[in-house]
């Protein structure tokens, strides 16, 4: 079984957003909000129930299905009667005889050859509670397959998740980079006219060219990891999006901000202490089944301590039969009814007993140190929360002096008073501020979106 976890890389594309040189920026651009009704809007939520609805290992639960279906028919058909045909035929060196020799009186004796085709049935009364016991043993196999399976479909909600913030990374770089590369094209235009003016110098033209260059490039290249991304999630959910389409910034504040915000050292609860909120990982639900399956085998376990009953019937057709001196062929029936108890077993049952229980504290054991790492691994995103929230603040301030400076920049520029790398290292320093904005926008929200699923939950 593979849980998925916490992965701090899952935004890989923060990193190389943050190592690509910028040259120039834009207006502010935003994510679409998850209340956006864009057709063409790719929600997190929505992608990862098409990703475990198409996964192949969903087939496996109706099957699982059909095999207990099986199982629990075999179980019924104990209570049926058992039929069964048996043909003999033998002969012997000796018979039983009569010790008796009276003159002129000849004694019968049982002949050597004996033959007999039995029809014989056998029909459980009473098992003592043990059939429907190993039913419910069934049912709760059933029930532990499917949390298991549910488990490792939960996973699939990790894989979609990693391609979607890679891509929504991306997608709020490409943003910034787009207007900017329009930014810079509308004041090429203008230093072009200039310079066949006589107005400006044509490195000003040229400094301005390699900028919007370079940033094709590297657009290009943001462009080609996206779309790499979006391949992933195709195959993933089945669906066919265009290449353009926008992914929706998951607004999932308030169902995190109602979950706790820190687990202190030592005040953190234990095992099967953790509070209802924060047992939603399918793994607690493999453990409630594997708990429930040993119960029902310790239920079947009491029940052979109980007598059995049941009734027989024999019909045959041969020779000798019960009538030992019989030389004919002839029918003869039996049939009557059997109690088969086992008291001295009870010692052995108590044994078997002791053993499940052993079990079911080791579950309880392997649920409680489960529980402690899922409150361990919590902190990386909690922490990550915390952090980017306190970023984003900052960057708001930070925003709002670089366009200060920026406008300076171009109202200066325009009036020829400096150059034209001093107007694009203006533009890029905004730049850098509203992409770093932007994907600390896009880092909180996944941050938020691994506490949830740290904890099992779904992105609602």
């Amino acid at each position: 079984m593979k849980n998925r976890q916490v992965r701090p890389g899952l935004l890989v594309s923060l990193a190389v957003a943050v190592a690509v040189t910028i040259v120039a920026p834009a207006a502010t651009a935003t994510a679409a909000d998850e209340g956006s009704s864009a057709p063409d809007t790719l929600r997190l939520a929505i992608l990862q129930e098409e990703a475990v609805r198409l996964d192949p290992r969903g087939v496996r639960g109706p099957l699982e299905t059909e095999a207990t279906g099986y199982r629990l028919s075999r179980l019924r058909n104990r209570r049926l009667p058992q039929i069964s045909l048996l043909g003999e035929a033998t002969t012997q060196s000796e018979v039983v005889t009569i010790p008796v020799n009276i003159p002129g009186v000849e004694v019968a004796q049982p002949p050597e050859d004996q033959y007999a085709l039995t029809l014989r049935a056998d029909w459980l009364l009473y098992d003592g509670g043990e059939s429907s016991s190993e039913a419910d043993v069934e049912r709760a196999g059933l029930a532990v397959a499917e949390a298991q399976l549910q488990n490792e479909l939960f996973g699939v909600r990790w894989e979609v998740a990693g391609a979607f913030f890679k891509a929504l990374a991306l997608q709020e770089h490409a943003r910034e980079m787009d207007v900017l590369i329009a930014d810079l094209g509308a004041r090429l235009a203008e230093m072009r006219v200039r310079v066949a003016a006589g107005a400006a110098l044509d490195v000003d033209a040229a400094l301005l060219e390699a900028e919007t260059l370079g940033l094709e490039q590297q657009l290009d290249a943001l462009l080609a990891d996206r779309r790499a991304a979006f391949v992933v999630l195709r195959r993933l959910t089945g669906q066919e999006f265009a290449d353009d389409a926008v992914l929706a910034l998951p607004m999932i504040d308030d169902q995190v901000d109602s979950l706790p915000s820190s687990f202190p050292p030592g005040a953190a609860p234990n095992g099967a202490d953790l509070p209802d909120n924060l047992r939603s990982h399918p793994q607690f639900a493999v453990f409630a089944a594997r708990h429930a399956q040993i119960d029902r085998r310790i239920a079947v376990a009491e029940t052979r301590k109980r007598p059995r009953a049941s009734a027989f019937g024999n019909l045959s057709y041969g020779r000798p039969g019960y009538q030992q001196f019989a030389e004919d062929f002839h029918d003869y029936w039996r049939v009557g009814i059997r109690l088969d108890w086992s008291p001295w077993d009870w010692r052995d049952r108590s044994f078997e007993v002791a053993t499940l229980q052993v079990q079911q504290r080791i579950i309880t054991t392997e649920e409680e140190a489960f529980a402690e790492r899922l409150l361990r691994e919590v902190q990386y995103p909690l922490q990550t929360i915390e952090q980017v929230r306190t970023a984003l603040a900052t960057d708001t301030k930070i925003i709002e002096l670089r366009e200060k400076v920026a406008e300076r920049a171009e109202t200066r520029f325009a009036e020829r008073a400096i150059p034209a790398s001093d107007y694009v290292d203006a533009r890029t320093d905004l730049l850098i501020a509203r992409v770093n904005h932007a994907l600390h926008r896009a880092q909180l929200a996944q941050a938020q979106a691994e506490y949830l699923m740290t904890l099992g939950m779904e992105i609602e």
